[in-house]
């Protein structure tokens, strides 16, 4: 889990390998799916990107911008 200052957003990595984008002032959320095919172990965030690692060997670099 990580937590996005500048726009007040959680970003959880899923068992299933998807980011679940939380916001902390409405109730509905976001999902970027297929991220990848295997647990999200780390998961972090700076300004606009989300950067996670997965137990399947690789490291994703997100731009959350593409998903809003």
């Amino acid at each position: 889990m990580s937590f996005m200052k500048h726009n007040s957003k959680i970003t959880i990595g899923t068992n299933e390998g998807h980011i679940k984008i939380f916001d902390l002032h409405k109730p509905s959320n976001n999902s970027i799916e297929n991220v990848h095919s295997a647990r999200i172990g780390s998961i972090n965030c700076t300004n606009n990107l989300i950067i996670t690692g997965s137990k399947d060997g690789y490291v994703s670099i997100q731009d959350y911008r593409m998903n809003s």
